[in-house]
């Protein structure tokens, strides 16, 4: 079977079924998610594991009784979370599973620190992806916008990102058995790259597919195509209206669970519901059914479950009498899933009608489907200036109205209107970060099938003679057309080009599509019509695979739902494309993708140091790491932070690094006006010094600030 979801799931019943006995599952803050996406709390439980811990949760207390089964990814944090388990162990012995592939280094590390022998097995499962649906997974990434940006201006930031998406590709293609040539879209720099890691890392893990028939007849149905975000910034921007994707964009959905706790009036057991496809067979026959349909299905469903409850209202006998009780923990599950399905589509109702969505989603899917500026400006117009949607909506017209006539003056009066009608500038502006982000200078397809006048004629045909079954859902994706065309090998090797060394069979079988930038729903909706039998009946010569680096809907608008006050459009009004623009600042470091600036065996040293680390010309590149160095061991970081966060006055270090006797590198090792630095949960206050560098050349054995002279504000 083809599924992203099963081979995730796969690697979970491994893990649980190579360890006899009562087991705890040690979790990192990344698994918890993982694992939550394809198991529930039962099916752990009959696992035999009976405690759930996160492994940097720092729990006292000895369970000798238990055995600890620890999946975890191979992180530079959770290694040094791991050995001080290690050196401290809890539990009887340690089974440790790996999601991704762990240097030798790392295992002598581990060895080490494991002064008891309690370790038994150590093994590398791949399970490294956030399975949402059988052909759909993404890997849950913070901010991914920077990727667009000119290599040479990358931070340490995006170096981590690129490795996080390149592993998760090399996971995925190990859960799915395949070894896929590789194709990625010409006109986005950042698809080549990605495409050139992965295949570098195929080919130097190429024994872990062993198990894979790997002959090269098999090698050429299976393909992976890397496609960028910014070729279609159209259907993030869209409403949409399957029940799927309205959960998430409207009530937003956070490793398969709703926060209800906000809804008006709502029952105090229905605050937070799961919302999961492989739970819920209510949900996975209609997640992809559009809001119409949804609500005759839930009527149908509260029928059923009126004349199941009528059935057990008569027990008459003592057969009656067992049946009901062997029959009472489904009635009791039917129960509850009826009541969460009703209150959930009672909620969406309200957010509907509160703000105004069918209305403007209706006029959002003529901006993406038809050409027509006059009237197109002139129905922008009306609804953005009456009352009856909000500024979050009228936000949304805008900037599909600039994305399809991007280069007419009409923009100009449209930022006019939304201005007079309350939004504010920082929004209006942008109207014109999206353009630069996904504008028709860095797209490389023709989104709007306006390039050539054949593509137009032959677009309005297909639509008139297709009609339209429903105006709210009538938009297609630019990346079903792509794919389809990839199944059916009609995709031009011109836009999306193999990477050298690499060919496929014209009729590929087995398709891995990865979006760099996010992919949504709408998306994932297409991908599973492309899935689908057809009409008469016969399957597909071809399986699709979707998955995105971030959560899998890029709507990236906050959600509507907690009041029934129309939401004020605030700093996080588009949640990826345009607030993202900017790194985000407030992420902790050490748990994100800041991992490259950990040095290994930095210091023999036991004090404490300074690490400098200057990417580029820019002085916005500068990154500071504070580490603490116990005896006889290699550094740990405890904290890292950007020149902007510290609001210091001038960073000349370049190039510097921590190696074997200390800090050492660059020309003027010299940082100035450093207000503070935090170190775990210490604050260590050091002032409006300056720190510089001993006059020595040679730096004396043991670094850290044995090496460093101290001076007042005025240098010296």
């Amino acid at each position: 079977m083809f599924s992203i979801l099963a081979g995730v799931r796969g690697y979970m019943d491994e893990v649980a079924g190579k360890v006899c006995g009562m087991k705890v599952l040690m979790l990192d803050d990344e698994t918890v998610g993982i694992i939550s996406m394809v198991s529930s709390q039962n099916e752990i439980l009959g696992q035999d594991i009976y405690l759930v811990e996160r492994i940097d949760a720092h729990q006292e207390g000895d369970m000798r009784h238990l055995i600890a089964v620890c999946l975890i990814r191979p992180t530079n944090q959770n290694f040094m979370l791991l050995s001080q388990e290690l050196c401290s162990p809890r539990y009887k012995e340690y089974h440790l599973f790996f999601t991704n592939v762990v240097s030798h280094s790392r295992l002598e590390q581990l060895a080490s620190c494991d002064e008891f022998e309690l370790v038994k097995q150590v093994h590398e499962v791949f399970a490294d992806v956030y399975a949402v649906d059988h052909d759909l997974f993404s890997l849950n990434l913070p901010s991914t916008i920077r990727l667009t940006d000119d290599r040479a201006r990358w931070t340490t930031y995006e170096e981590a990102i690129t490795d996080r998406i390149v592993e998760g590709l090399l996971a995925a293609c190990i859960a799915l058995r395949m070894v896929p040539a590789i194709r990625y879209t010409a006109a986005a720099d950042i698809t080549r790259q990605v495409a050139k890691k992965v295949q570098a890392r195929l080919l130097e893990e190429r024994s872990l597919f062993g198990t894979v028939n790997s002959s090269p007849a098999d090698e050429s149905v299976s393909v992976m195509l890397i496609v960028d975000r910014r070729s279609d910034p159209v259907s993030p921007l869209l409403n949409q209206w399957t029940y799927q994707a309205m959960l998430h964009e409207l009530l937003s959905i956070d490793n398969n669970r709703i926060d209800m706790s906000k809804v008006p009036g709502i029952r105090v057991e229905l605050r937070e519901i799961v919302m999961s496809a492989t739970q819920d067979k209510f949900f996975e026959e209609h997640r992809l059914s559009n809001f119409g349909d949804l609500g005759m299905s839930i009527k149908g469903y509260v029928e059923d479950f009126q004349n199941q409850t009528k059935s057990t209202t008569r027990v008459e006998s003592v057969e009656e009498m067992q049946r009901f009780v062997d029959e009472y923990p489904e009635f009791r599950r039917l129960s509850g899933n009826v009541s969460k399905h009703v209150a959930v589509v009672h909620e969406l109702s309200r957010i509907v009608e509160v703000n105004g969505l069918l209305e403007a989603s209706q006029l959002e899917q003529e901006l993406a489907c038809s050409e027509s500026r006059h009237e197109h400006f002139r129905a922008v117009v009306d609804l953005i200036c009456g009352p009856s949607i909000t500024h979050l909506e009228r936000l949304r017209l805008v900037m599909l109205y600039a994305l399809r006539y991007e280069h007419d003056s009409s923009i100009a009066q449209l930022k006019d209107h939304l201005h007079s009608q309350g939004v504010g500038l920082e929004q209006i502006r942008l109207i014109d970060q999206i353009l630069r982000y996904g504008g028709s200078h860095v797209r490389g397809g023709d989104l709007f099938h306006k390039k050539s006048l054949f593509t137009q004629v032959k677009h309005t045909v297909a639509n008139s003679i297709k009609g339209v079954q429903n105006v709210y859902t009538q938009h297609k994706t630019y990346l079903a057309s792509t794919v389809e065309s990839l199944c059916k090998g009609r995709l031009k090797e011109s836009s999306y080009p193999f990477l050298e060394g690499c060919r496929c069979d014209p009729l590929p079988q087995r398709l891995l599509v990865f979006v760099v930038g996010g992919t949504t729903y709408e998306e994932a909706r297409d991908v599973a019509e492309l899935n689908k039998p057809s009409d008469g009946g016969r399957e597909r010569n071809w399986k699709i695979v979707l998955g995105g680096d971030d959560d899998p809907q890029l709507a990236f608008l906050p959600c509507r739902s907690r009041t029934a006050q129309p939401p004020r459009v605030g700093r996080c009004v588009c949640k990826r494309l345009m607030t993202t623009l900017k790194k985000p600042e407030n992420l902790n470091p050490v748990d994100h993708c800041y991992r490259p600036i950990v040095w290994r065996n930095a210091s023999y040293g036991s004090d404490m140091g300074l690490a400098v680390n200057h990417q580029g010309n820019s002085s916005e590149d500068m990154w500071l790491a504070f580490y603490w160095m116990n005896s006889g061991s290699t550094a740990q970081i405890w904290g890292i932070w950007h020149q902007k966060a510290m609001h210091t006055t001038e960073m000349v270090a370049r190039q510097a690094s921590i190696g074997k006797h200390g800090i050492h590198g660059g020309r003027q090792n010299r940082i100035k006006t450093l207000h503070q630095i935090f170190v775990r949960n210490k604050q260590v206050s050091i002032g409006m010094l300056t720190w510089q560098r001993a006059a020595s050349s040679k730096v004396q054995e043991g670094g850290g600030l044995n090496s460093w002279k101290r001076h007042n504000n005025t240098g010296g």
